[in-house]
């Protein structure tokens, strides 16, 4: 989850945001691309328009990607759920 104490400060104002931990993975600029771009002195993603209709939210709202380990699949299946449950 996104840590509000980490929250780059290249990010427009408003309600979502990018933290340090982003690890570069591109999801939210392909998914979203109007709304997040990339700063590449960092190497992170930042938002760069806030949403404000409920389908421009919904956009921006259900990404999630979790690095696997292409050797074990069904191991990071697993994790994948029990981590995805665990945070929603």
């Amino acid at each position: 989850m996104a840590d509000i104490d980490e929250k780059n400060e290249k990010n427009v104002p408003g309600k979502f945001y990018v933290d340090s931990n982003c690890i570069d993975c591109d999801l939210c600029r392909e998914s979203a691309p109007d709304f997040f771009g990339r700063d590449d002195d960092e190497g992170l993603s930042i938002v760069i328009k806030q949403p404000t209709t409920d389908e421009e939210i919904a956009q921006c709202t259900h990404l999630i990607r979790i690095p696997v380990d292409e050797g074990y699949t069904s191991i990071n299946l697993a994790q994948a759920v029990l981590i995805t449950c665990y945070e929603f």
